[in-house]
């Protein structure tokens, strides 16, 4: 808020600018967590690699899709990941089908 905007507008403007700001505040605190929360889970994913005592020495895969911030999104990425399984398992059927096709094919000749 700049001087004439102080001095000579609305007195309620001061009020606004404050409100404003500490939505920015909290909007960029949000943010700054959520950065935290994605460090945290790479540490984490990292971690087996890190202790020597592991039996298991390999890294957990890093997430492939960022973290969904609305329900919007988060029924959106259910629904894909659904449909991804859901076509693993259409691929899955295909090849079986094939398999019994053959069979039968041969069983004819």
């Amino acid at each position: 808020m700049d001087y004439h905007d102080y001095w000579d507008a609305d007195c309620e403007m001061a009020r606004y600018y404050r409100d404003m700001d500490e939505k920015v505040k909290e909007r960029q605190n949000e943010a700054l967590w959520l950065q935290g929360l994605y460090f945290y889970e790479a540490l984490v994913d990292a971690s087996p690699v890190l202790n020597a005592m592991s039996k298991k020495h390999k890294p957990i895969p890093y997430r492939q899709a960022p973290i969904p911030l609305t329900e919007a999104r988060h029924r959106q990425q259910q629904e894909e990941e659904n449909h991804k399984k859901l076509n693993a398992g259409k691929e899955a059927m295909k090849q079986i089908m094939a398999g019994v096709n053959s069979k039968f094919k041969r069983k004819e000749e």
